[in-house]
């Protein structure tokens, strides 16, 4: 891996540091501007709870609303409470299961809202 790809791959998970961090090493050669307006850009305007429910749906911050619906579905597939015989296996996708609904049904409603601006 690159060192420039691995810089990222730390940098997204840390997005508070990342302006202190491109004032101290932008002159590096390996970091390009490009680079750091890319780190940049992928935190602006996210929202803490929208990605929480993109990350329940197993879904990348701003996927589309047919790629959340094809995950809805997928997820649904995979942990529907019917599929369990076990009383508490069952109980565990139930409630596993409502943390999707929910997740669901908010970030279509985001979704939504978004393209209407």
């Amino acid at each position: 891996m690159s060192t420039s790809r691995l810089l990222f791959k730390l940098l997204t998970k840390l997005p508070e540091q990342v302006e202190r961090l491109g004032k101290t090493v932008q002159d590096h050669p390996f970091l390009q501007e490009s680079f750091w307006q890319e780190v940049k850009h992928s935190y602006q305007g996210q929202d803490p709870k929208v990605k929480h429910y993109y990350s329940v749906l197993e879904l990348p911050y701003g996927a589309s609303t047919t790629e959340i619906k094809q995950a809805y579905k997928r997820l649904m597939k995979i942990y529907h409470p019917d599929k369990f015989q076990n009383l508490e296996k069952k109980q565990a996708a139930n409630s596993l299961v409502q943390k999707i609904n929910e997740a669901y049904r908010a970030l279509l409603t985001y979704t939504e809202a978004q393209s209407g601006k």
